[in-house]
Order: C-alpha cells, then structure tokens, then sequence
C-alpha cells in the first residue's frame, strides 16, 4: 500500500460487490505502532453487466479474466491496537483504475489535490 508517498505491506484484501456496477477494494496492513493497522480502501465503477465477481454460495471468484474499473473515491483508516479508530477516515474524491486478475489486484488513483493513494496484493 502507498498512501502518498509512504508504502506499507498488505496482509488482507476485501472486495465487497456494492450493487450492479460498484465495488468496494480495501487493502489492510499493519500500522506505524506494534500492534495497530491501517487501511486503504477504493470505490471503483464498472460498466453495468461486467460484474467484478461472480460468486456462489460466498466463494467469489474473479467474473472474467481481467477486470478493470474507474476509481471513483479512495479513503484511508488507522486503527489501535484495539481495532479502534485514532482519527476519522480520510476520503476523497478520486480518479485512477483498479484491475483485478487471479493473480493479482492493483489500484492507484489521485485527487484534485494531488493527494495519492496506491495499493496491489496477489490472490
């Protein structure tokens, strides 16, 4: 994960189907202090009837080969040692690609501001 600059390792990916054409990507990975995690999440937009996942009885799979989606806002969360939050998630407005193959998801994007946000995992 590359939150503007700084990179940080990813230890889960969930992606969440948000209706017909959104999907939720959020990379999660430990945090600055022992103990805490932070995470990255995208919102991406696809094109009606090309679904990111096509799922049976709660095992998801990739739909197709290799998907792609606009990037449409991005945020980023820390949390304590507890699992709870030190500050508000910080979200914006954002424009970039998401791509998810078997092997492999990745999204980078960038707001108006010029503030980056970047991660990638392999399935």
């Amino acid at each position: 994960m590359n939150r503007h600059g700084t990179v940080q390792s990813c230890s889960r990916v969930q992606l969440t189907q948000r209706g017909p054409s959104g999907l939720r990507i959020r990379f999660s990975g430990p945090g600055e202090e022992p103990g805490s995690s932070t995470r990255v999440t995208f919102i991406a937009s696809h094109p009606p009837g090309e679904p990111a996942l096509s799922c049976d009885k709660g095992h998801c799979k990739p739909s197709i080969p290799a998907w792609s989606a606009r990037v449409i806002s991005g945020s980023t969360a820390q949390f304590d040692v507890r699992g709870l939050p030190n500050n508000l998630p910080k979200a914006q407005s954002m424009r970039g690609t998401c791509r998810l193959s078997e092997k492999q998801i990745s999204c980078q994007s960038q707001s108006r501001s010029g503030w980056t946000l970047s991660a990638e995992a392999r399935l």
